[in-house]
């Protein structure tokens, strides 16, 4: 049985890792309680990034259920090297994304990382695409554009559940040092 859940639109536009994991404590803060499981559940669908002939989302709970869990998903769906269709977006899949893109636009990879590392310091997604227009190929940019948001999403997915600790420094390291060795 499908789960049924409130769907909620959302933009999150801030511009440090503070005022995101802020932001989405509070918006979590002012959901309903649930009394119960099943049906007695309170579920919730989050649509929070739109891109050309798609939508990024997130599922509350997650299953942890640990309070702050949520999941990151995608669609269309960043492919997979495994085959399996699923939805949410692994770090190991942005990554061969981020790969892909650089093997495929006619610019370096610095110019990818340079993407990415703005969207890691907060930088405003709007400017960071803007900046990237002319230089990204049409029949690319939703993809490219897609990368981006699902990147700002596990940022912020990853400042949520490691906040003390390594946080959204632990994806970047890995974006950084795959690109840079490819």
């Amino acid at each position: 049985m499908k789960v049924k859940r409130t769907v909620i639109q959302w933009h999150l536009e801030e511009y440090s890792r503070e005022a995101y994991r802020r932001a989405v404590l509070e918006k979590w803060a002012d959901e309903a309680c649930g009394t119960g499981k099943d049906e007695l559940a309170q579920r919730y669908r989050y649509d929070v990034e739109t891109f050309e002939n798609g939508v990024i989302y997130l599922h509350r709970p997650a299953f942890k259920n640990k309070g702050c869990d949520f999941t990151v998903h995608c669609e269309p769906l960043i492919p997979r090297n495994d085959g399996k269709q699923i939805k949410t977006p692994r770090h190991i899949d942005l990554i061969r994304e981020l790969v892909g893109l650089s093997n495929f636009i006619r610019v370096d990879k610095d110019f990818i990382l340079q993407s990415v590392e703005k969207v890691y310091q907060c930088e405003s997604m709007s400017d960071v695409l803007r900046s990237s227009q002319k230089l990204i190929p049409q029949e690319i940019f939703g993809r490219y554009e897609r990368a981006l948001k699902v990147a700002k999403w596990l940022f912020i997915e990853q400042d949520i559940t490691d906040w003390n600790t390594s946080g959204r420094a632990m994806l970047m390291n890995a974006i950084n040092k795959t690109l840079k060795d490819k």
